[in-house]
């Protein structure tokens, strides 16, 4: 007995060594994954599509009789992220450029609705991994098109005029794809001078809606 011992234990030895290891492999497998971070929405070569609606007002800085152009927005943006995390402390973010189709409809003022477009260029900042929350700036313009009645005022002075963009937002992600989005923004419309009729008009508002990201 004591023999056959003696001849099954290298081979004993050689089993118990082997699991061993196997189970430090799938330790260390485990481990590695576990590290993992992935910057996911917020990395280059990231794409997103946001939908948002809201209510822009004219806040009367002419402060006269001119009338009032009050209007509901739709926007429907594609963005892309164009630089990877970078930066330190509280301005640590990215960069992303953002396609907006837009129309609305005025509630107030001698119009009925508008249509167009802008380019716009954001900065998201991004405090460590998987945020919940992630605040942006963003700047851009573009033009459209509204069916004023340009013979009746001098704020709105053609149908075709340029639009400028400023703003601020607010993201609340759900996961890593999906997140809700609120944002306060600043748009400026005029014709820059192209008729004689051309105040413009300031508006400041606000839009919620949701942002889906996808690679």
């Amino acid at each position: 007995m004591t023999k056959k011992l003696i001849l099954l234990a290298p081979a004993i030895c050689c089993v118990v060594t082997g699991a061993l290891n196997a189970n430090a492999g799938v330790v260390a497998t485990r481990s590695s994954r576990e590290v993992t971070i992935s910057n996911f929405p917020y990395e280059k070569g990231a794409w997103e599509v946001q939908l948002l609606a809201g209510a822009f007002w004219d806040p009367g800085l002419y402060g006269d009789s001119r009338p009032r152009f009050d209007y509901a927005l739709q926007s429907l943006r594609l963005g892309y992220v164009v630089t990877d995390l970078t930066g330190g402390g509280l301005f640590r973010g990215d960069l992303e450029f953002l396609l907006e189709a837009m129309g609305g409809q005025f509630f107030e003022g001698p119009a009925s609705y508008l249509i167009g477009g802008n380019v716009l260029i954001r900065w998201n900042f991004v405090q460590g991994p998987n945020p919940k929350w992630v605040p942006y700036i963003q700047i851009g313009g573009g033009g459209l098109y509204h069916d004023a009645d340009t013979d009746a005022q001098d704020v709105l002075g053609s149908n075709v005029e340029a639009m400028a963009v400023a703003g601020l937002g607010l993201r609340y992600h759900l996961n890593a794809k999906w997140a809700i989005a609120a944002e306060v923004t600043y748009r400026h419309i005029s014709n820059a001078g192209a008729t004689e009729r051309n105040r413009g008009l300031n508006s400041a508002g606000g839009q919620l809606g949701v942002s889906y990201f996808f690679h």
